[in-house]
């Protein structure tokens, strides 16, 4: 049974393996799978309260749109300048069409990217809101999303596999970004992951909460730090510390990166 300063060290050699990865960019190409949605925003100035109802009515001054889930991580993985090869399917409605377009704007190849003729692209709606006279103190009022109906067309998820894991043997390293809209599957992800171990490629996984099961054996799991606090109140562990080693231990992933927004990592 390895110690703990054992298990600790090894976790370093990993998270120094992937500083170097960022430091010295392959030519071979980081290969990322994930799901991809449109967010919303719209902001305003939220004065006063319906007459029918005490709902804020917000008039609008400012919308935007942009690609999100992730996305973020192909255009992190493009701010680094690592070659991405991104895979992931679009519906083939307008808001598909406009996710491909906010994609290339931004620079990112989306020619693995698909479309499903017939599927509905989610959208995440987000309403900001605060008073004209406080103009820094805005506050999310509500979000509201749109969600296919019908799961990803199993034909197209089948076809994207093939082509994921063709792929897979001449990455850096293989990233799966899962938010739970069928990119990242219980039968592909394990596979996947299988794969790329067999070719010594590096796996990060950003998993939803509720697919952890789909990350085991990844080289490195990314949690956001209120995920981990999370996660320490379901399993009623004392600390945080102790919730990341038994989930590492379960998952057999090499080691964890909590991500802390302003504090760090």
């Amino acid at each position: 049974m390895p110690e703990d300063d054992d298990i600790v060290q090894a976790e370093i050699e990993v998270l120094r393996s992937l500083r170097q990865l960022l430091d010295a960019p392959s030519e071979k190409p980081v290969t990322l799978v994930g799901d991809v949605i449109l967010d919303r925003y719209f902001h305003g100035w939220a004065n006063h309260l319906m007459s029918i109802a005490p709902v804020p009515v917000v008039k609008v001054i400012r919308r935007s749109e942009s690609a999100g889930a992730a996305a973020h991580i192909a255009r992190g993985l493009l701010s680094l300048g690592l070659k991405t090869r991104f895979f992931s399917i679009l519906g083939g409605d307008r808001v598909g069409h406009l996710l491909a377009q906010l994609l290339q704007e931004e620079g990112v190849d989306t020619s693995d990217i698909r479309v499903a003729a017939h599927m509905q692209t989610a959208v995440k709606t987000r309403i900001f809101g605060s008073r004209e006279s406080l103009i820094e103190r805005e506050q999310l009022l509500m979000q509201f999303d749109e969600e296919p109906q019908e799961p990803v067309p199993p034909e197209t998820v089948r076809r994207m596999a093939e082509a994921v894991s063709k792929a897979i043997p001449g990455s850096a390293a293989l990233v799966l970004s899962d938010y739970g809209k069928g990119m990242v599957g219980d039968e592909n992800a394990p596979e996947f992951i299988r794969l790329a171990k067999e070719h010594d490629v590096p796996v990060i996984c950003d998993p939803k909460l509720t697919g952890l099961h789909r990350t085991h054996g990844a080289t490195i799991t990314l949690f956001e730090k209120r995920g981990l606090e999370l996660l320490r109140r379901r399993g009623n562990f004392d600390t945080v510390e102790e919730t990341a080693a038994h989930f590492i231990a379960e998952h057999s992933w090499d080691a964890m990166l909590v991500l802390g927004g302003q504090t760090g990592v």
